[in-house]
């Protein structure tokens, strides 16, 4: 089992510091839906809806993909398991 985290923890530590993420924007009616491959931080989809021009708005993670966690940037002076 320890191998098998090491081997996981190297991999992840390869991985590139920025990559491109799809999102997409759909207006069905008066509603706006916003998507990314991520699963978003609370903070991240209330700020969507604050800042959405069209009203209702609201946020869908992992969608399309999957491609882990998308902090704020506060959260990565926290540490922990998501960033």
């Amino acid at each position: 089992m320890p191998a098998i985290y090491a081997s996981k923890v190297m991999g992840v530590a390869k991985q590139p510091e920025a990559v491109p993420v799809p999102l997409q924007i759909l207006r069905i009616g008066p509603v706006c839906i916003g998507t990314m491959p991520t699963e978003v931080f609370c903070e991240i989809g209330l700020e969507f809806r604050k800042r959405s021009p069209v009203q209702p708005a609201f946020l869908v993670s992992l969608s399309h993909d999957y491609l882990g966690y998308l902090p704020t940037p506060r959260h990565f002076t926290f540490g922990g398991y998501e960033t």
